[in-house]
């Protein structure tokens, strides 16, 4: 699906495709092809959402508008537009220290969770953004694994390590984590 953000400097084709998406949503509004023409169509589809919100039924996409439209999507948008992949990279140089909070600790702590329901001998740590003494012993251990220094600090490898053992252990979400590689309980 192409986003609003893919009509950068093409200002109609992104109001056409917000209207498609959000009528996707809410059945009082009118469809619309993103075609980049401000035709009848179009004017008719804008006035139908001025109508949905509360605005005078012009079929003109001025800036109060937009706006409105703009908001609209961007709150309702996510619940059918299919889910921005995560990417999360700890850039080289970038180290999160032992004691150090840090909201990617978060995701560590949660993958190193998911991780203790897939291998009997792992001992996840709890879910705390810091990188205290169970979440240091955890990173050591998997440090340890991949031949690494065991510093119990994440960097770049170490992140870059870690999210490929998660994925290939629990499954990329296209996939149920119970048919995740069989070979992935080998690796702990």
């Amino acid at each position: 699906m192409i986003l609003p953000e893919d009509y950068i400097s093409h200002p109609v084709r992104s109001l056409q495709t917000m209207l498609h998406v959000l009528s996707t949503i809410f059945p009082a509004l009118l469809n619309v092809n993103p075609d980049g023409i401000y035709g009848e169509s179009t004017k008719k589809a804008v006035a139908a959402f001025q109508r949905f919100a509360h605005l005078p039924a012009t079929g003109i996409a001025e800036t109060e508008t937009w706006n409105a439209l703009a908001g609209c999507y961007l709150r309702h948008a996510p619940s059918v537009l299919p889910p921005e992949p995560l990417r999360i990279v700890l850039q080289p140089g970038q180290t999160i220290a032992p004691g150090e909070r840090n909201l990617h600790v978060y995701l560590v702590q949660a993958m190193l969770q998911a991780l203790g329901q897939c291998y009997a001998n792992a001992s996840p740590p709890a879910v705390t953004g810091v990188l205290d003494a169970p979440t240091q012993r955890a990173v050591r251990s998997l440090q340890a694994l991949f031949g690494h220094e065991q510093t119990g600090a994440m960097d770049h490898r170490f992140w870059a390590y870690l999210a490929r053992l998660y994925t290939l252990s629990a499954g990329d979400g296209a996939q149920s984590a119970s048919s995740a590689s069989p070979a992935a309980s080998y690796l702990l």
